[in-house]
């Protein structure tokens, strides 16, 4: 099938989806006020964290009451965390990756995986983060084509200036995907891809508002777009700590800890910064 005639199935079919693409290729937002729309009408919830073992003898950690697979016994809780349905404002998400036959916990989801990695929970960035906290979240965008404007939705974090970014997965949307882009002094650039096309975003981050342009990188065809980030209560930083990532010697086996973890000093090597800030 031709590229034009694919857009032009698409076009009538999912309203606007070359916007959509090239935008957020998101999902559309729904009209229902974001309180009933199952978004953070309260408090994210601040839970429990246990490490246990899995089947295989690997460390993985899960939520209180959420069933990960882990053998009966030895669950300890290590720290608290916060369990939302939806991003939350300025909280970063953390996911569990698994590398060379064991898992780790990671700021981005494995690479390719974006769509369908679900965050095991999220926490607040390490002290200094200002580009988690301007960045991480849910947005809603305002995009113009042609002078016709359009509605998506799109979920994003970011790392060391490494930004990960998905549609909403709760909507028609959620198939398109984002190679992993960058945000550094308020500069916003990533790439959305839907099957052979590719649209190119930029935009800068000013008071809260991401204003940019786009562009389709096949042909001429481009447009604005701003978005604006879903807001909610905040969660108390009282009793965060940071969380730091604990690497073995011998193996680079991979363990974490608050605090000083005084148990892994003799064979463990600390890293130089925190993974995030979480809660005792």
């Amino acid at each position: 099938m031709s590229k034009l005639k694919r857009r032009a199935i698409w076009g009538w079919t999912l309203r606007w989806v070359v916007l959509c693409s090239s935008v957020a290729w998101g999902a559309e937002v729904s009209q229902k006020p974001a309180a009933a729309s199952g978004g953070l009408a309260s408090v994210p919830s601040i839970e429990p964290v246990l490490r246990s073992l899995d089947s295989a003898g690997r460390e993985r950690f899960v939520l209180a009451g959420v069933d990960a697979g882990a053998t009966p016994g030895g669950k300890e809780v290590v720290f608290r965390a916060v369990r939302s349905s939806r991003w939350p404002a300025g909280l970063v998400p953390l996911f569990e990756v698994s590398r060379d036959g064991a898992f780790e916990l990671s700021r981005l989801p494995a690479l390719d995986s974006e769509n369908s990695s679900e965050p095991l929970f999220f926490a607040l960035p390490a002290d200094g983060e200002a580009e988690a906290l301007r960045l991480c979240g849910h947005w809603e965008f305002r995009a113009v084509r042609n002078g016709s404007t359009s509605l998506t939705a799109l979920e994003m974090t970011v790392f060391d200036g490494k930004v990960s970014a998905r549609f909403d997965q709760n909507t028609d949307y959620g198939f398109a995907s984002f190679s992993r882009g960058t945000f550094e002094n308020n500069r916003l650039s990533v790439t959305a891809r839907y099957i052979a096309d590719a649209y190119e975003l930029q935009a800068l981050w000013e008071d809260g508002v991401l204003r940019g342009n786009w562009r389709d990188l096949g042909d001429s065809e481009r447009g604005t777009w701003e978005a604006v980030r879903r807001e909610g209560p905040l969660v108390s930083e009282a009793g965060a700590v940071p969380l730091f990532e604990w690497i073995r010697k011998s193996d680079g086996a991979r363990r974490y800890a608050v605090g000083d973890g005084a148990e892994l000093v003799q064979e463990w090597r600390r890293a130089a910064r925190p993974l995030c800030r979480v809660w005792r």
